[in-house]
């Protein structure tokens, strides 16, 4: 049976999505625009932590959490890093794990501007899965360098019936090189398929995108394994690759089960109620007042609230956060009479500004301490938002 936590949750999905998907072009733009002017004027290392913050960023809007195991085993050594590439999302998460931009194999066929810049600035190796080319020597040159190669040895092929991951190409373990074993496996709250490529279902690139960014909270098992060297037991790459496969499926089923879960946080209690029926008032009293416009903005949030607190899910919290964050700057800079009171909005935006840390404090204390989150951001806030409120509603009937 489908809960209401689920429902809300999914409602919220709705709202947000267009939001995800500007906020992620707008991001996506500005990162890879100025990582193309910093590498030009010899500012690479820069643009190199411009993409993590972008990485990090992106997991965030997206509602990705990631839960790794065996972080200890990252290594700067020589190495090819071997992941099973099932999702749109695995990019970002090698990325996440080995905290630098990582190099891969890629395929030619992406080699088309704008993505054939990332390539060449990611130093990827490409290469044709259809031809045979050189790109083994390639790799033991990147290895003899003291470099590193990630690759998705499954090459995103379809998973087999009662397989884990899909079969393995042979390129990564010609060179028989050390190797560094990572398994990953997504859990949802509502995809019941987290796999690119399947039998039964037919996805594309942006229909999974679409129902990732509708889905909003997504959980990432990762786990990294020890670093794997070719033994002289070995009769060739093939038993260096199947003792590889072996090791990754068994560590795979480990992880927790590919099915849709949702995470619902510990709802508040009828403390934080008893306040935001003070937004009803305070939306009431607008409505009266004629001011339609903070009317609008003190109900909105009492809805969002409402939601956050009571059906605390990733959408519901990012929902609520977004409208509180529009409400404040929005209102905190309307009807504005002269320079001395943009400087009365400035710090009073300011003010209002340094409690988020406090409630991101709270936000990580279980219980959650209703009280002090209400006492240090909520009165605060709203008290000093009765100024613009004055200001605005004089204006809406021309007695400034």
């Amino acid at each position: 049976m489908i809960s209401i936590n689920y429902n809300i949750h999914k409602f919220a999905g709705y709202i947000i999505f267009p939001i995800r998907v500007i906020l992620s072009a707008c991001l996506t733009l500005v990162t890879f625009g100025s990582l193309t002017i910093l590498d030009n004027i010899g500012f690479k290392k820069m643009g190199d932590n411009l993409v993590l913050r972008y990485t990090d960023n992106i997991i965030k809007l997206f509602g990705i959490s990631i839960h790794i195991k065996g972080l200890e085993n990252i290594t700067d050594k020589p190495c090819i890093i071997v992941g099973n590439h099932i999702n749109i999302y695995d990019h970002f998460v090698m990325t996440y794990i080995q905290n630098k931009l990582p190099a891969f194999i890629s395929s030619d066929k992406f080699n088309i501007f704008p993505i054939s810049y990332l390539i060449t600035y990611f130093r990827n190796i490409q290469c044709n899965p259809e031809k045979k080319g050189n790109v083994v020597e390639k790799i033991r040159e990147r290895i003899k360098e003291g470099g590193q190669i990630t690759i998705y040895p499954d090459g995103c092929n379809i998973i087999p019936d009662k397989k884990l991951i899909a079969p393995f190409r042979n390129g990564a373990f010609v060179p028989k090189e050390p190797i560094l074993p990572i398994v990953i496996r997504y859990v949802s709250s509502s995809n019941e398929n987290m796999n690119w490529c399947t039998n039964t279902i037919s996805n594309s690139p942006f229909s999974i995108l679409t129902s990732y960014l509708l889905d909003g909270d997504i959980n990432v098992y990762v786990k990294v394994l020890p670093l794997q060297h070719y033994k002289d037991s070995y009769k060739s790459h093939e038993d260096y690759r199947d003792d590889i496969y072996e090791l990754m499926t068994t560590e795979l089923s480990t992880l927790p089960e590919q099915k849709p879960t949702l995470i619902v946080g510990r709802p508040s209690t009828e403390i934080t109620m008893n306040y935001l029926i003070y937004l009803l008032y305070l939306s009431l009293f607008t409505y009266c007042i004629g001011n339609i416009s903070f009317c609008c903005m003190y109900l909105f949030h009492f809805i969002s609230s409402y939601f956050c607190h009571f059906y605390p899910t990733k959408n519901t919290r990012l929902l609520d956060m977004l409208i509180v964050s529009y409400n404040i700057t929005r209102n905190t800079f309307i009807s504005i009479q002269n320079n001395y009171d943009l400087y009365i909005r400035v710090f009073i935006f300011l003010f209002l500004l340094s409690r988020y840390p406090i409630y991101l404090q709270y936000k990580n204390e279980i219980p959650f301490p209703e009280m002090r989150h209400i006492k240090n951001t909520w009165i605060p806030s709203y008290t000093l938002c009765l100024y613009p409120l004055l200001l605005n509603t004089l204006e809406l009937y021309n007695f400034i």
